[in-house]
């Protein structure tokens, strides 16, 4: 046993006297490798063993106070800088811009603007000089002017030791994807940089977000597979893959299974660099990244997709993009206000978030500063805000994290929100869930808004509606009547989720079918324009089964004269009926009655309850 220890001892000691076998230059070339990609945890590694033998190598120093300031801990940085400047006889411009920068992540601004001064040969009067001093202003008026937002790191295994960004949620929040590049990924290999290759993530808030799971082949792969974009509905994810310089690729979910990643058009997809992206909630316009050089001249850029899967050519977008750094482009769910990162404006250092907001005639406002402290003199990068503007989450390598990179939560200052969240589980009459087409069409425009379809797994779909439209929502799923739902809320209505289990069913003798979107006008029994559509779907169904009769019944809430609803809900029932003759549906299939208020199916206490019966129904009397 004793032989058996003296050996392990020496092979241990022989490691330990390996392991600092190297010279203090080599060791530093091996550092200058990884600092050159961005590495800088694993450029420390080195430079700091270096260190041991080249603890005055003022060169030396300045890389290390660099590399702790680029992974956020700018306060040590100034340990080793300060050591610099204190053995230089004349600092270099490096080292000066180094303590600048350092002073300036670790808010202490006065010492930043008087490091940038003595860097800049102009004495903060150049182009550039002056652009990082006044990010020091800025600064000092934000962090003495700080919103009520309240930031903290995520509590969940999506944050690791490894760098994990790129938040991504669906808009009502149930979902959280996100790109990490741990020692799990699916090709099991390192990149150049001395990490591993990123993957794709996603964990649930009903589990608080604690579950991790990894996305399979093919939205994973051996290489880098980074989640950039995706739709509200969680059913479109835009990927960067590191093909061509950095492209842009597609992939959608049919209700069974993601689609194989395609690349984007070549007029989207340059042999420039294409990176963050997001697409608006009908999931007809992108927003995204593009920079000849991938490092520089980074802006945002929009095209438009046909319900066809067609892009326009993109554009690139006024008033938003800067001389410096754009990044990050997240589109709200209401579908007006853009959030992105920018180096530019007036940003307090690095990148810093800013929103822009779209007018009635598609032109974007000023961009505005969220404040601090959600911006900090560090790069704030990859926002995403919930739909109903509670909850935001975003990635920092700020001090306090679990390494590299880590995902943060933020409890943000009350905006209002006018969107409604339309939730439904469509099922059959077993309870269980239906493969189905969503189609949701602005009824004053009769434009189709969206096309999706359910979960097949739960029966799922969820889309983001703006307010101020009346939409018509339409349910095919094969061997069923189509079923339509109405959502209408004014412009000023706020954050609303319209939540209902909606029961798709087959032709039978007494079944029913209620149409959602008929309006008439207040006390008329005229049909408006918009009921038109949705009576075109009753036509076809009639057309397809010639033996079918039905009957029409018309309902109203209890708000009035019973006699006088009565009335007026058998004048309705005649005008749809009076409308399927015009459409060539012979008048002996077709029954008209009225119900009143007597067969309410909701509370006639509130708005919706009501709106819900003011309703025309059909009836299946003979098939």
């Amino acid at each position: 046993m004793r032989n058996v220890k003296n050996i392990l001892t020496i092979v241990l000691i022989s490691i330990v006297v390996n392991s600092f076998a190297e010279s203090g230059p080599k060791l530093v070339k091996k550092g200058d490798h990884y600092f050159q990609q961005h590495n800088y945890h694993k450029a420390l590694e080195y430079y700091e063993q270096a260190l041991l033998e080249l603890d005055h190598d003022k060169d030396l120093l300045v890389k290390i106070g660099v590399s702790y300031t680029k992974i956020g801990q700018s306060g040590k940085a100034l340990e080793f800088l300060d050591k610099a400047e204190n053995i230089s006889a004349k600092p270099t411009k490096d080292l000066l811009l180094a303590k600048a920068d350092a002073h300036h992540k670790n808010y202490q601004f006065d010492q930043a603007i008087k490091y940038y001064k003595k860097w800049d040969p102009a004495n903060g009067k150049s182009k550039e000089g002056d652009y990082l001093i006044r990010q020091c202003e800025q600064a000092k008026l934000l962090t003495g002017k700080p919103v009520k937002a309240k930031v903290t790191l995520l509590e969940s295994s999506a944050n690791s030791s490894f760098p994990d960004y790129l938040p991504k949620i669906t808009a009502g929040g149930e979902y959280l994807y996100f790109t990490s590049r741990r020692d799990n990924s699916t090709g099991g290999k390192l990149a150049p940089d001395g990490l591993y290759y990123e993957d794709i993530y996603w964990c649930s808030s009903k589990a608080g977000f604690k579950d991790i799971n990894q996305l399979t082949m093919p939205l994973n792969s051996a290489d880098h597979d980074a989640l950039v974009g995706m739709s509200g509905n969680g059913h479109t994810m835009l990927l960067y893959k590191g093909t061509n310089g950095g492209d842009l690729y597609i992939s959608d979910y049919d209700g069974k299974k993601w689609s194989k990643p395609e690349p984007l058009p070549s007029f989207i997809n340059t042999t420039g660099f294409e990176s963050s992206a997001s697409v608006s909630p009908d999931g007809r316009t992108l927003y995204y990244v593009h920079a000849a050089n991938g490092s520089s001249n980074r802006d945002i850029f929009m095209c438009k997709r046909t319900h066809s899967g067609n892009w326009s050519k993109p554009v690139k977008i006024g008033g938003i993009n800067t001389a410096y750094n754009e990044e990050s482009p997240f589109i709200h769910p209401d579908g007006k206000t853009l959030y992105f990162s920018s180096k530019g404006h007036n940003s307090m250092g690095g990148y810093d978030i800013f929103k822009t907001v779209k007018d009635e005639n598609g032109k974007w406002g000023k961009p505005i500063n969220l404040g601090f402290p959600i911006n900090t003199p560090e790069d704030d990068l990859y926002f995403v805000l919930s739909a109903n503007g509670k909850t935001a989450y975003y990635s920092s390598s700020r001090k306090g994290g679990k390494g590299f990179q880590d995902i943060y939560t933020i409890k943000m200052p009350y905006v209002k929100k006018n969107l409604t969240l339309f939730k439904t589980k469509v099922l059959d009459g077993d309870n269980k869930p239906v493969c189905a087409d969503v189609t949701i069409t602005n009824n004053q425009t009769k434009k189709v808004y969206m096309k999706g379809n359910t979960d097949c797994k739960n029966g799922m779909f969820t889309a983001s509606l703006p307010s101020g439209q009346n939409y018509g929502i339409k349910i095919e799923a094969e061997g069923y009547l189509f079923q339509s739902e109405n959502v209408y809320l004014d412009e000023n209505s706020g954050y609303n989720e319209f939540k209902k289990k909606i029961e798709v069913q087959k032709i039978k003798k007494d079944g029913k079918l209620v149409l959602n979107n008929i309006f008439f006008d207040s006390g008329e029994s005229t049909l408006k324009e918009e009921s038109k559509l949705e009576l075109s779907h009753l036509i076809k169904i009639l057309n397809d089964n010639p033996t079918l009769k039905i009957e029409i019944s018309g309902h109203t809430d209890n708000v009035g004269n019973p006699g006088s609803n009565l009335l007026l809900s058998q004048k309705r029932a005649k005008s749809v009926m009076q409308y399927l003759i015009q459409h060539k549906i012979s008048s002996s299939r077709l029954k008209a009655i009225g119900q009143g208020s007597k067969f309410p199916v909701a509370d006639n206490k509130t708005e919706l309850g009501r709106l819900q019966n003011r309703r025309t129904e059909i009836k299946f009397i003979a098939l």
